[in-house]
């Protein structure tokens, strides 16, 4: 099998560094993109321990700059086959801003600028919510309380910006997805309600037969386990995509197995 090229945005995030770490151990080069570059061997430390992470530290590639440096994505996708984006909660730094609808704007208008330079533009796999769009029967199904408790109560009341800015971001990826002969290969994954299990491992080598985690359509209301997925999964899900093309250009969702 040949090493992809993986690229990262939020790789210091609670769940992109869990992706990070999947990409170093499947062999994957890998690029990470950060404003401030040493907080990459401090996330190094917390997933590896303190020993090795100089050692891992080596193998990635840091990109410095934010989502909206135009020549800090640039550098960051070209040459990469997969783009994993993990934009979402929390805002931005100023604990105001939602990000994830113009990041997914600046990531397409480099997307585009790599196709009209002749290059070969990576694939894009975007984080969103369970709870949007034509997921919202797979959000009740979840569980009978809390999944309406998050439709009904959580996501309109307490996370309304959070969601509008997600969405919004959706509906830039399908109207891109929906040109046609558009060369671009944009990748939506839904999770449902993130969780840190204490002392929890995921073996990012595992094969598809023994993943704890799904990757269903929309439509699936049958095979969710729980309205809560660990992190680790989460990412589990995006680096799968990294391999297989069985989700290129699709919405779908990545949720614990019944």
């Amino acid at each position: 099998m040949a090493s992809k090229t993986v690229s990262i945005i939020g790789a210091t995030g609670k769940t992109g560094m869990w992706a990070m770490k999947g990409a170093l151990q499947r062999g994957y080069t890998v690029r990470v993109l950060a404003r401030n570059p040493d907080k990459i061997k401090t996330v190094l430390g917390t997933l590896f321990g303190e020993e090795e992470a100089s050692a891992q530290l080596e193998k990635v590639i840091v990109v410095k700059g934010g989502i909206m440096d135009e020549d800090a994505i640039l550098e960051l996708f070209k040459g990469a086959d997969v783009v994993l984006s993990f934009l979402g909660m929390p805002a931005s730094s100023d604990g105001k801003t939602w990000v994830v609808a113009p990041g997914v704007e600046s990531m397409i208008k480099i997307l585009k600028k790599i196709v009209a330079e002749g290059g070969v533009p990576p694939k894009l796999v975007s984080m969103s919510a369970m709870g949007i769009g034509d997921s919202k029967d797979q959000m009740k199904a979840a569980n009978y309380i809390m999944g309406r408790l998050t439709l009904w109560l959580i996501i309109p009341y307490m996370l309304k910006d959070c969601f509008a800015d997600m969405e919004a971001s959706e509906e830039m990826i399908v109207k891109e997805r929906e040109v046609a002969d558009s060369p671009l290969n944009m990748t939506i994954i839904r999770a449902p309600v993130l969780k840190d299990k204490k002392n929890y491992k995921l073996d990012y080598t595992h094969t598809a037969t023994d993943r704890p985690y799904t990757i269903v359509p929309p439509s699936d209301t049958a095979r969710i386990g729980s309205v809560f997925l660990d992190r680790q999964e989460v990412a589990g899900g995006f680096l799968d995509c990294v391999e297989s093309r069985q989700f290129d250009s699709k919405t779908v969702t990545v949720l614990r197995k019944s």
